[in-house]
């Protein structure tokens, strides 16, 4: 079997009939799915791979939300599920926690948030998926409500106002 022989899966969930396709590649060179939509993207991709295809993927079509850096190619992957992702679909990609403060990153994880493709970031308990000590389960899906963020309140990220303000206990 080559690289890029792509390994029929079914299962039955909820007396539906599941089935999915999985392939072994380096998928941001040779695109197994190239143009094939998806409801659902699941990825744990290489960390800190430094050669990811920055020259040659340049002018790629994927970056919708830039070129992810050189230093940045956890970025790549989750533009690269994004692009294979139907309306409504969801993305689910393995990163470390670095990946949302590097400087590098800041103007693609900006316009991920702006544009409502952010869903979730969940933090894994450390030492769950060895050798990393800390990783997170980066939750993406197409933007939604006119690229407002989900649940895109104008006061999200601030403390809440009135009744819902968290008082401070008096000591006795």
């Amino acid at each position: 079997m080559s690289t890029t022989d792509a390994i029929p899966v079914g299962f039955v969930a909820d007396d539906r009939d599941i089935r999915a396709e999985v392939a072994t590649a380096d998928a941001l060179r040779e695109d197994c799915f190239a143009g094939t939509p998806a409801d659902m993207a699941l990825c744990n991709p290489p960390f800190n791979e430094r050669d990811w295809g920055y020259e040659e993927l340049a002018t790629d079509q994927r970056w919708t939300h830039g070129l992810p850096p050189r230093t940045e190619p956890e970025l790549a992957w989750v533009q690269h599920l994004l692009s294979h992702l139907r309306p409504g679909g969801t993305a689910v990609v393995v990163l470390p926690p670095a990946v949302a403060s590097r400087k590098a990153g800041r103007r693609i994880r900006g316009s991920l948030l702006r544009t409502g493709v952010l869903r979730a970031v969940v933090a894994l308990p450390p030492g769950s998926a060895q050798p990393h000590k800390r990783l997170a389960l980066v939750v993406v899906g197409p933007a939604r409500h006119g690229g407002r963020p989900v649940g895109g309140s104008s006061r999200a990220g601030r403390p809440p106002r009135g009744r819902h303000r968290v008082r401070q206990a008096r000591s006795a």
